[in-house]
């Protein structure tokens, strides 16, 4: 067990929010998932005060994971998409690209 969590009890946006928000370069937030969290409303509310601080949160899922919530901790609904774990490596090549490159949209599905 480590100060990200275990499991679906972790709360991680919250934990990088305290990290990153006196940061003054680009800040992106990767998350990747498999499933519901147990504390959704927790990270719903970590995610917009990050998006509110010009923190961008990519979130990732795969398996049987929410779409809707997914789409709720991104910053944008084309942060948010889903993967399977063939497609892992690419999604996250294709994130690396975009953000060296400094572009702003993800074309990911």
């Amino acid at each position: 067990y480590s100060k990200w969590g275990a499991g679906t009890d972790g709360k991680p946006l919250a934990l990088c929010y305290s990290q990153l928000k006196s940061c003054k370069d680009n800040r992106f937030i990767i998350v990747l998932t498999d499933g519901e969290w147990t504390h959704k409303t927790t990270a719903i509310n970590s995610s917009r005060m990050c998006a509110d601080e010009g923190i961008e949160i990519i979130a990732i899922g795969f398996g049987t994971v929410d779409k809707k919530f997914l789409e709720d901790i991104a910053t944008s609904t084309e942060n948010a998409f889903m993967t399977n774990l063939n497609n892992l490596v690419h999604s996250f090549g294709n994130i690396a690209q975009v953000l060296t490159e400094g572009g702003s949209e993800l074309k990911l599905r």
